[in-house]
């Protein structure tokens, strides 16, 4: 049916005149199958956990960037800005978790990772000295200055 020759194509009359496309109107009702069934609702509820993770991701992105925005700017940080953040934080990835609860997947692997990552991440402690460090830098500059 698909040939780069133009003569030996078929014209879209004739691909139209096969039986196969002649009955499109009529939808056989077959049975999918509980297995197929099953599968289609376990990748309908992955896809959605995989929809929240990654808002959540793009929503912890956006705030740490508006507070790396926000020091880039002012050239200081202040301790309310930084707990502002990290309290912003904290309620989105709680959002999160409440989400992803209601979903029938694995919660305790979802939830012990995501505590991981909190642990790994210690956004206080690198704000704060990221702060230090900018106050001594500024300092500094203001005394060459």
């Amino acid at each position: 049916m698909i040939d780069a020759d133009p003569k030996c194509c078929l014209t879209a009359q004739q691909v139209l005149g096969y039986p196969w496309l002649q009955h499109m109107k009529k939808v056989p009702n077959v049975s999918l199958g509980e297995t197929v069934k099953a599968r289609l609702k376990q990748f309908s509820v992955m896809n959605k956990s995989k929809r929240i993770a990654l808002k959540d991701n793009v929503m912890k992105f956006c705030t740490m960037k508006g507070a790396f925005n926000h020091v880039a700017k002012k050239q200081r940080l202040s301790s309310s800005k930084s707990q502002e953040v990290i309290n912003q934080i904290t309620r989105e990835i709680n959002k999160a978790l409440v989400k992803i609860q209601s979903l029938a997947i694995d919660k305790e692997a979802i939830l012990s990772s995501l505590n991981n990552e909190l642990n790994m991440m210690s956004l206080l402690n690198q704000i704060e000295g990221q702060q230090r460090d900018l106050d001594v830098r500024l300092s500094k500059l203001a005394k060459n200055l």
